[in-house]
């Protein structure tokens, strides 16, 4: 198995990193700090390191076709711009104290789809959304513990969804998506994450390169795994010199670089923001359709 070594890009010391988004148009990154309720960013060019601070804990943005951020916070879902963050979009299915909201992206077509986290996050009450519009959602999917890393295939026909479950294996699931309607069918559980379980290794934050595998964040395994998800075989591992690795994504110019968020625990820049050259391409994030 090939095994990348990721650097440290900065020494961020969060409590838990999360959710980066490579900014192409600024050559920035963003990225959260979940417990400590902070928007980072990072001007690549110059190292600047910048945060907005909230009053409330934010699991996933992304960025929005008019400038803007949208947020997937403790309720629902938030429209953040230069002056206030107001409510988007907030649903029922997630109203309930021990329900918050975590990782989220934008599918091909521009549709943020967004998940909750419920704690404790073995309860499977969660549910994955798609949000298309101001006070405008479908229900994508159900009984989720704590929904994670998302991705889709080129031809957007497949959709990639993890559950970071807690108390039994997480599960990497693959739907049939229509990118057109933007809905997802046939979910059916396509890596067996029990052997990495049965360490201690939970599967978190996930991005897709340009030959089709996926790039999975291991919480607990000190790296990010490479995983064949025609086959369910994992080919390579990222080394990642902090213990608690949460999410990964792809950018830089040429998208061969891959951004790592981690979070407080074992290493010496655990709650660092890391990044690993990479042979293989990414893809460009999508922005939401505002």
């Amino acid at each position: 198995m090939k095994v990348i070594q990721a650097e440290l890009l900065v020494d961020s010391r969060c409590k838990l990193a999360e959710g980066p988004i490579y900014d192409h148009q600024r050559n920035g990154l963003y990225w959260l700090d979940i417990e400590a309720n902070r928007i980072y960013y990072m001007d690549l060019s110059s190292e600047r390191v910048l945060y907005i601070q909230m009053d409330r804990p934010i699991g996933s943005i992304v960025l929005t076709d008019k400038g803007n951020i949208l947020a997937g916070m403790d309720d629902g879902v938030y429209l953040i711009n230069e002056l206030r963050c107001e409510p988007y979009c907030l649903m029922k299915e997630a109203a309930a104290e021990n329900i918050r909201f975590n990782d989220g992206k934008c599918d091909p077509a521009g549709r943020f789809i967004v998940g909750t986290q419920v704690n404790p996050n073995n309860a499977e009450l969660g549910c994955l959304f798609s949000v298309t519009g101001k006070n405008t959602y479908e229900v994508l999917s159900c009984g989720l513990g704590c929904s994670n890393g998302l991705a889709w295939t080129t031809d957007g026909k497949t959709m990639y969804h993890v559950d970071s479950l807690v108390q039994t294996p997480s599960k990497v699931f693959a739907y049939d998506y229509n990118v057109e309607t933007g809905t997802a069918t046939n979910r059916r559980e396509i890596i067996d994450y029990a052997p990495l379980a049965q360490k201690g290794i939970l599967a978190d934050g996930m991005t897709i390169d340009c030959q089709g595998n996926l790039w999975i964040a291991e919480w607990g395994g000190y790296g990010v795994g490479c995983w064949d998800p025609r086959t369910g075989t994992k080919i390579a591992h990222v080394a990642v010199p902090a213990e608690r690795v949460s999410c990964c994504t792809f950018g830089g110019e040429d998208n061969k670089t891959l951004f790592i968020t981690t979070a407080a625990g074992d290493g010496q820049y655990a709650g660092g923001v890391f990044q690993a050259k990479m042979d293989v391409a990414g893809f460009t994030s999508v922005n939401y359709c505002e």
